[in-house]
């Protein structure tokens, strides 16, 4: 699978890059769709746990197939692992976010699971950041890079439960990586297709 690839096809196939726009504009919609239909959303009583060394997929839930050039795979698949962040205190506390699947939180070492981002418009994520200082303090990039929807990006200051309204990082509309500085919580960077851009207000205003 070359992922730089697919994404110039689907640029073909669509006339062109999606706008800011645009994706703003889809992201809304998606939105809406997911209150719509709140009571199909993959809460935790859906979740399958991983016991010993196996691992689980663990969503989206209507994600029966995927097909990987000529070869389909019967599975549930959130897509790649984009972050894994563990709680500093708390071993058992640990977030993912996945280029296809939301973010997923558990609090029992991954015995079992919960979706935090159903609601956001957006299930692509490009990189999340944790507060070290604030662990309950997230910052959510939306958008895969390589081939994800999704614009800007979301923090969150209650270990997910909540999240703000969409941020812009600049210009830019593909975020690969957040840091949060471990002596300063106003202190951010993220790695953008616009080149390293810095926050020194917690994400409110970036250069």
């Amino acid at each position: 699978d070359r992922a730089d690839l697919r994404s110039k096809a689907e640029e073909e196939w669509y006339g062109g890059a999606w706008t800011p726009e645009y994706q703003r504009f889809v992201m809304g919609v998606a939105a809406q769709e997911r209150e719509r239909h709140d009571d199909l959303k993959y809460g935790a009583d859906r979740s399958s746990a991983a016991p010993g060394s196996l691992w689980t997929n663990l969503g989206p839930a209507n994600a029966s197939f995927i097909k990987n050039g000529s070869v389909t795979l019967n599975v549930v698949d959130s897509g790649r692992l984009r972050t894994i962040l563990v709680h500093p205190s708390n071993a058992s506390l640990i977030y993912v976010a996945t280029s296809g699947g939301g973010v997923w939180k558990t609090t029992n070492g991954g015995t079992s699971w919960t979706a935090l981002t159903d609601s956001l418009g957006a299930l692509s994520n490009g990189a999340m950041a944790m507060d070290p200082s604030a662990p309950d303090t997230l910052y959510l990039a939306l958008g895969d890079p390589f081939d994800g929807t999704g614009l800007g990006f979301v923090k969150s200051t209650d270990g997910g439960t909540s999240w703000s309204s969409p941020v812009m990082i600049g210009d830019s509309t593909k975020t690969m990586d957040l840091v949060v500085s471990p002596v300063n919580s106003n202190l951010l960077l993220a790695g953008t297709n616009k080149g390293l851009m810095r926050s020194t207000d917690g994400g409110a205003t970036w250069v």
